[in-house]
C-alpha cells in the first residue's frame, strides 16, 4: 500500500508586464504544508520554459532567470533557508516573478508527481 501525502503546489510565473497580464509558467513548487521546515519541498522547471518566456517577452534575460531559478531551487532544498525563501516568494518576490495560488495535491510519490506536474504546465 502506498503512503499518500497531502501536499500543495503552486506555479512560479514570469510576468513581464502586469498591465498586459501576460504570464508564462516557469516552474512548479510542490511542498508539504504541514511540515514546511522538514517535509517535502521541491521546485521543478516546466518544459520549454525558456521559449515560453521569450514568447511573452522577446527581451527577457534567460541567463538571469535561469540563475534565479537555480537559487530558488537551492534555497528550497536547504532546510535552514526554506522558510525564508517561501516567505519571500509569497510576499511579492519581484515584479517579474510571482506565484499562483496554492492547489491541493495527493501523492504517493512526490518526486515522480512533481515531474508529471511540471510536464503538464
Amino acid at each position: 500500500m502506498v503512503d499518500e501525502h497531502t501536499l500543495e503546489y503552486f506555479l512560479l510565473r514570469y510576468v513581464p508586464d502586469l498591465v498586459r497580464n501576460e504570464v508564462s509558467d516557469v516552474a512548479v513548487i510542490l511542498l508539504d504544508p504541514k511540515h514546511l521546515d522538514t517535509g517535502f519541498c521541491r521546485l521543478r522547471c516546466v518544459s520549454n520554459w525558456q521559449s515560453r518566456v521569450l514568447a511573452v517577452d522577446p527581451d527577457a534575460d534567460i541567463a538571469v532567470l535561469s540563475a534565479l531559478l537555480r537559487e530558488i531551487e537551492e534555497r528550497l532544498s536547504n532546510l535552514t533557508s526554506r522558510g525564508e525563501m517561501l516567505q519571500l516568494l509569497e510576499s511579492s518576490f519581484s515584479n517579474a516573478l510571482c506565484i499562483s495560488q496554492r492547489y491541493p495535491y495527493s501523492s504517493g510519490n512526490p518526486d515522480r508527481d512533481l515531474g508529471q506536474l511540471a510536464f503538464h504546465f
